[in-house]
């Protein structure tokens, strides 16, 4: 959905990466788009999306919201180059599967 929404936008994704509860993404858009708003549509859009996919899965979410009101948002800059946002989004993955062969060790 996402990447369909980037063509739509007009977004460039460099890096998309999902786990069970949150995405880690990298993209380039055009200045209109605040970084606030691109996640506002993001978020109202894969969800309107979703529930119209599955309505059902309202009744197990709480208040019927899919996703939290919370995001973290950084920018490339002079401390931080798009390599090192790219290799810490691919990074994640990895250390999503070593939590959880953590976890079934346990």
């Amino acid at each position: 959905m996402i990447k369909d929404m980037a063509t739509f936008y007009r977004w460039q994704i460099e890096e998309l990466e999902g786990d069970k509860d949150h995405i880690h993404l990298f993209l380039s858009a055009p200045p209109k788009y605040s970084p606030a708003k691109i996640v506002n549509l993001i978020k109202s859009w894969t969800r309107n999306q979703i529930f119209k996919e599955y309505p059902k899965l309202k009744q197990y979410l709480w208040g019927s919201s899919f996703w939290s009101d919370g995001y973290f948002v950084s920018t490339v800059n002079d401390n931080t180059t798009r390599d090192q946002i790219k290799r810490y989004i691919q990074q994640q993955k990895d250390y999503q599967k070593q939590l959880s062969l953590w976890n079934k060790k346990r």
